[in-house]
């Protein structure tokens, strides 16, 4: 059957969400958000993470965390679990986010002939690869292909995602960039950073944020990396202070400039706090999308210094709002010490940072190119 108008169908959208929607989760929740712009009729399901607020029904199965491959008993009792929710819903399309989530809706759908849009916002084989674990990356690479053979058709988070399953054999067509996104309302510039701190418990010295939940490798190999810088920067920064955001096990041994703050709720009021943000990612550190944090930092305001990895699906460096540096931490260290003396270049950054991200990354102005992206997936013959 050819489906000529995404709003013609029901949709379920299978996803991990947290109710802040930052981080890993920032593209499903914000996909819910652009689904309800674009007046679609759709039901979220979510593992172990309620959300509220986006006017529509959600089914909530409590396994309290991201559906993942380890545990296979447990992909079979989701599978179970979603069979019965597509029953009562009765969706027309699944959207599923992920391969778990992928393979568990493939197994739960098989009874109601329901079409399956595959989002992937990363591959895996590509960051193992690069990460130098091999055999992890093999087998990720299986289990893609095989989610593009379960799925109707795929929206990406980036070309490079999109190129490298094309190189794998998969048909162009039946795949749509959809860029990651921020919500601008969300995360906005706050003028008092003084206030900020002292409310915070925050030192009132200069801070440099980097966010980097310590789940994902890459962000924990640009940890190592920030150390360096850190411990260059001491005897000639004494008061400069870095505030790792998110959660994790602490990366050890500390520099005694370095400081973590766990996971945050109000993750926008402690970007806010500090005066710039960096991606200190190292070549091998590699994530096939744009990274979420980076248009966070842009949404407040903030400047951004980066290497060329932590750019990685935002375009060339040379058109976006960033001092891009090498990623020598040398040259890292070098680029802090003189935006941190630069307060004109600062300002100048920041305020070119928020344009740029309300112009190009705004969830609502990405919100067409999702509904067209379902369109031509739909329309393109099975």
């Amino acid at each position: 059957m050819t489906r000529k108008n995404h709003n013609s169908n029901r949709f379920l959208l299978i996803t991990t969400i947290s109710g802040r929607g930052t981080g890993l989760f920032s593209r499903p929740y914000l996909m819910a958000k652009q689904l309800k712009a674009l007046e679609m009729d759709f039901v979220v399901v979510t593992f172990g993470f309620p959300i509220t607020g986006l006017g529509t029904p959600v089914f909530n199965i409590p396994i309290g965390h991201t559906l993942r491959f380890g545990n296979l008993p447990e992909i079979l009792r989701v599978s179970r679990t979603l069979s019965k929710i597509v029953e009562r819903v009765r969706p027309e399309v699944i959207i599923a986010h992920q391969p778990p989530n992928i393979i568990a809706s493939a197994l739960g759908g098989l009874s109601s002939n329901v079409s399956i849009i595959g989002d992937l916002h990363s591959l895996s084989s590509l960051e193992f690869k690069n990460w130098g674990m091999i055999a992890e990356a093999h087998f990720f690479r299986l289990v893609e292909f095989l989610c593009t053979k379960l799925s109707e058709g795929l929206t990406v988070a980036s070309p490079e995602i999109r190129d490298a399953l094309i190189s794998r054999g998969i048909n162009a067509d039946k795949m749509r960039v959809v860029p990651n996104c921020v919500d601008t309302d969300e995360f906005y510039p706050i003028v008092d950073k003084s206030a900020l701190k002292s409310k915070l418990g925050l030192p009132s010295s200069e801070i440099v944020a980097f966010t980097a939940p310590r789940s994902f490798t890459a962000n924990v190999l640009a940890i190592y990396h920030l150390y360096k810088v850190a411990r260059l920067l001491q005897p000639k920064m004494p008061g400069l202070r870095f505030l790792i955001l998110g959660g994790g096990e602490v990366v050890t041994p500390v520099p005694p400039n370095v400081q973590y703050s766990g996971f945050v709720d109000n993750l926008n009021m402690f970007l806010n706090a500090c005066d710039l943000a960096i991606a200190p990612y190292p070549k091998v550190a590699v994530c096939s999308a744009a990274r979420n944090k980076i248009l966070e930092y842009w949404s407040c305001g903030l400047p951004v210094i980066s290497t060329h990895e932590g750019l990685r699906g935002l375009g060339e460096p040379s058109n976006v709002p960033v001092l891009v540096c090498e990623d020598d931490p040398d040259k890292i260290a070098e680029s802090i010490a003189t935006l941190t003396n630069d307060a004109a270049r600062k300002k100048e950054l920041g305020q070119a940072s928020r344009e740029f991200v309300v112009r190009m990354y705004d969830w609502r102005r990405l919100a067409k190119v999702l509904g067209d992206a379902f369109s031509d997936i739909l329309s393109f013959p099975a």
